[in-house]
């Protein structure tokens, strides 16, 4: 499996508007999107916005960023650190956070193996 088929089947996610692996210098990796949306500025922006995350906690001596979830009013974005990239799933209001979660775990396992 390639790293577009396991963004694409995370995409089909009931709710999932779109997913954006980037690297943590904001190159966008690969990603996949039911609606139209700018994915090098989202990974832009996303590579600049976790990184204070990371050194929050470094600095509490917490380890490693693993996830943050990020909610709005019309949408939820979950964030997970993949060894050097961010895996962002932007979801909206209408997901099912759980099963949302599920497949995004699943994603995560398989994308370790390819970046």
């Amino acid at each position: 499996m390639v790293i577009k088929d396991i963004l694409e089947e995370l995409v089909r996610t009931q709710g999932v508007e779109g997913v954006v692996l980037v690297s943590k210098d904001g190159f966008v990796i690969d990603s996949a999107t039911t609606k139209d949306m700018d994915t090098e500025e989202i990974g832009a922006v996303f590579a600049g916005a976790t990184g204070p995350s990371e050194i929050v906690g470094e600095r509490l001596a917490m380890g490693n960023l693993v996830q943050s979830m990020l909610e709005y009013e019309k949408g939820i974005i979950i964030v997970l650190s993949i060894k050097e990239s961010f895996l962002a799933v932007i979801s909206g209001s209408d997901a099912n956070l759980g099963l949302v979660r599920i497949s995004t775990k699943k994603a995560r396992v398989e994308l370790e193996k390819l970046v």
